[in-house]
């Protein structure tokens, strides 16, 4: 059973691995490209990010709800 586990377990941390090496870049390449080619102060690069980041925070909400919403309306059409 264990070996079942770990084998649905192996892609998902690959994948997730790769989704947070891939946002450390995307980090990197903005401050690289507003530092350096856009030369703009660090400090409207920190209130970017916080920006992007609050996005991000609040996409997943609505991404949790709407999940919700959908396995609520499943199960509802399920036990009629």
């Amino acid at each position: 059973m264990a070996e079942r586990e770990q084998a649905r377990r192996g892609p998902k941390a690959a994948i997730d691995t790769l989704f947070v090496c891939f946002g450390y870049v995307l980090a990197a390449a903005t401050a690289f490209v507003g530092s350096r080619l856009l030369h703009v102060p660090s400090r409207w690069l920190l209130g970017f990010n916080a920006g992007l980041a609050f996005f991000w925070l609040a996409l997943g909400v609505v991404v949790v709800r709407e999940h919700e919403r959908l396995s609520t309306e499943g199960r509802a059409s399920e036990a009629v």
